[in-house]
């Protein structure tokens, strides 16, 4: 890692601004493989609805509030927290939102993302092994698998789960900047 914060917030912000993308493309890309996945329509309620917004809370802020050992082992918790969190305000404002497609009986964006999660994470992780300046995985969990490349098994799990976040996000932020027309202009989301 560099040793200047700045050059390591630099790194940091051009890695996820090539991830974001790369994960949304990529779901763009495979999306019409899962176009009759289906389910029965269900509408969310107003409590299902409190339920998801307060657990994507809990799971977000509790492994903060915990000692570092105790809270390492907490890391499922924030892969899922921003979807959580965000996908129910996304459907109460009107935006993209799963639970909108749940509504409508489908399974389509959900499992477009969670393969375009896994193929993005496999060909990151293929990309990472091979890199001079790497990333290398501790796991707490002795049960986290075989490493393929530097990954242990488990982590792959993150994938799918990170890119239904990105697909969270990227709608709430649509969400927001329409709300703002002057920001909506500034970004150019019209």
């Amino acid at each position: 890692m560099p040793e200047s914060a700045l050059a390591r917030t630099v790194g940091y912000v051009w890695s996820f601004a090539t991830i974001f993308p790369a994960i949304l493309e990529t779901n763009q890309l495979i999306k019409p493989i899962f176009k009759n996945v289906s389910k029965k329509p269900s509408k969310p309620t107003d409590k299902k609805l409190s339920v998801y917004f307060a657990l994507g809370l809990i799971f977000l802020i509790v492994p903060l509030l915990l000692p570092s050992e105790v809270a390492s082992y907490l890391f499922a918790l924030v892969w899922v927290g921003f979807a959580f969190l965000l996908e129910p305000l996304n459907y109460k404002l009107g935006g993209e939102s799963l639970f909108k497609e749940f509504e409508n009986g489908k399974l389509t964006t959900l499992f477009s993302l969670f393969l375009a999660g896994l193929i993005c994470g496999v060909l990151w992780e293929f990309w990472n092994y091979w890199a001079i300046g790497k990333w290398i995985y501790t796991v707490p969990i002795p049960f986290a698998g075989p490493r393929i490349f530097e990954m242990p098994l488990l982590g792959f799990l993150g994938f799918p789960a990170f890119a239904v976040e990105v697909y969270s996000l990227q709608n709430f932020l649509i969400v927001v900047l329409k709300k703002n027309q002057r920001l909506a202009e500034l970004f150019g989301v019209v």
